[in-house]
């Protein structure tokens, strides 16, 4: 994301990154509570409920986000409502129920909520078993420790699916292959493939 804001602001676009959920911040403190397992493990909790609370860090986000495209700035959002949709919806097993959970939560952040709809998404897909690996090095090389979704590897290939079934009903969702061998490209690699979709969509400067 950093990359990304780097070259379009060396093209002369002005552009503002937003990251979900923010962390430290009042709308997504009960956020950071769920993930940490403070209501519970994560079973325990309804994927409608804690759909809500990232729903509510996103309204705070959105508003801000609103006055960056005023502002005429490209938006970069590390994360936003597809997340929540992919995260949340992993966690339900029946097909026509994830169908309705899709429709329940986009009538709520898009619709209710009034947020801004994005023009691309850019789904980085790394094999969950390569993901895995990182998350858990990081996290020692870090000297901290792993949240719920991160400790869940079954939970993170249904993630997956999710995101590449999202893909497959939305021409906006853009996939990027990130570790087409297994191995993990170099940043700038992988920013270059993102680029090349954002710039399909750019007006000129």
């Amino acid at each position: 994301c950093a990359l990304t804001a780097k070259h379009l602001q060396d093209q002369g676009y002005q552009v503002e990154k937003f990251r979900a959920p923010q962390y430290g911040t009042k709308s997504a403190a009960p956020v950071e509570e769920y993930i940490k397992g403070t209501y519970g493990p994560m079973d325990t909790v309804s994927p409608f409920a804690a759909a809500l609370l990232f729903a509510v860090d996103h309204f705070d986000m959105g508003l801000k986000i609103k006055q960056a495209l005023i502002d005429n700035k490209i938006v970069l959002a590390d994360r936003y409502v597809p997340s929540n949709i992919a995260y949340q919806g992993a966690r339900i097993e029946i097909p026509a129920g994830k169908d309705n959970f899709i429709k329940w939560i986009t009538r709520i952040e898009y619709d209710a909520l009034e947020l801004p709809r994005p023009d691309c998404v850019i789904f980085l897909h790394v094999p969950p078993q390569v993901s895995f690996e990182l998350a858990r090095n990081r996290a020692s090389q870090n000297n901290h420790g792993q949240d719920q979704y991160e400790r869940n590897l079954k939970f993170q290939k249904n993630v997956d699916t999710m995101y590449l079934s999202m893909a497959k009903n939305d021409n906006s969702i853009k996939v990027i292959e990130c570790a087409p061998d297994g191995i993990l490209l170099p940043a700038g690699q992988i920013n270059t493939l993102a680029l090349n979709q954002i710039k399909k969509i750019l007006s000129p400067v």
